[in-house]
């Protein structure tokens, strides 16, 4: 029945339209009509639908023709055909981040109105510091990603930070959706973000590939908290500072440049034939490296790891994400 509201297993939101209502695209202005003239819901209209962005969309697996009695959804390849105007059920797409709602969510548009139809965008919220390796990883998956979010600078070191309002234990980055529910730690955001929108997949889908670019992640992230350790460490008052503690973090970092070095070899990326999660893990851990310890000469001992920095330094995502200096 119309209005009714389903989940598929990765959370998007399906709510059932009626027979009646069709979605229209930019190209085809005139042929989705309505029984009656109602106007467009009056939200944040932002662009209007490409056809061929739905055709696309629809055709994954978020329609059906029938009334979808059961909680799956089938893969349908004709879901939206050239006529548009066919009496049949369609769906309304969005999903709980507002992930897809810049590119799929339809609208209603009335017999005898030639207007588009038009899309709203409902922006997720990103909190961290521009300067955080962990908050610069999210943010280059969002954007390789092409998701539209709000970014909020709360440092969690500042007397006025809201952090622990959304992360308990108080840290950056945390990732808040459309529903406001908050999704926190690096690698956890970054793993929904890539599951929430099909553009872009950075993180393979069958396990032996999959679990090495986590190996990645997994290496570069641990690589940037000794940093942190060490730059924190070294930020105490002399007499109060540990040079065992500098000392054993300092070896993680050596041990791990050397596996990351090891591991890329001769090869263009850190895991596969292509750009992945794992290339913007290892990035964004030596390009903390390299702001936070100058004096570790590393791009000299591991001129293929500075080769894979040099490239990623040249990817829009990176650009647009060079923390200020420290």
């Amino acid at each position: 029945m119309s209005g009714t509201l389903q989940t598929d297993e990765l959370g998007y939101v399906l709510e059932i339209l009626a027979e009646d209502e069709l979605p229209a695209s930019r190209h085809y202005r005139h042929v989705a009509y309505a029984q009656r003239e109602q106007p467009l819901t009056p939200l944040r209209v932002v662009l209007d639908v490409d056809r061929d962005e739905i055709d696309t969309f629809f055709r994954k697996k978020l329609f059906r023709f029938e009334a979808a009695a059961s909680p799956g959804l089938g893969e349908q390849s004709e879901c939206l055909d050239h006529s548009v105007h066919l009496p049949l059920l369609f769906v309304k797409v969005s999903d709980n981040a507002g992930t897809f709602t810049a590119t799929v969510q339809c609208y209603k548009i009335s017999r005898r109105t030639k207007r588009h139809a038009f899309i709203t965008r409902h922006l997720m919220k990103l909190i961290g510091t521009p300067g955080s390796p962990y908050t610069r990883k999210v943010r280059i998956v969002l954007a390789e990603k092409r998701i539209d979010y709000d970014f909020i600078n709360d440092a969690p070191a500042s007397a006025m930070t809201q952090v622990p309002k959304y992360n308990p234990l108080g840290k950056v980055p945390v990732l808040i959706i459309d529903d406001e529910t908050t999704v926190f730690d690096s690698r956890v955001i970054v793993e929904y973000l890539d599951l929430a929108s099909p553009v872009a997949k950075l993180i393979p889908e069958d396990t032996r590939p999959r679990v090495q670019v986590r190996r990645w992640e997994a290496l570069a992230d641990g690589c940037t908290d000794a940093v942190v350790a060490i730059v924190g460490e070294k930020r105490r008052p002399a007499a109060q500072q540990s040079m065992d503690w500098i000392a054993r973090q300092q070896a993680k970092v050596d041990r791990a440049l050397q596996a990351m070095s090891d591991g890329l070899g001769a090869r263009s990326w850190c895991s596969g034939e292509f750009f992945n999660l794992s290339d913007i893990a290892v990035g964004c851990g030596l390009g903390f490296l390299e702001r936070r310890l100058p004096e570790l000469k590393w791009r000299s001992t591991y001129p293929n790891l500075a080769r894979l920095a040099d490239k990623l330094a040249r990817r829009k995502s990176f650009k647009d994400t060079v923390p200020p200096a420290p």
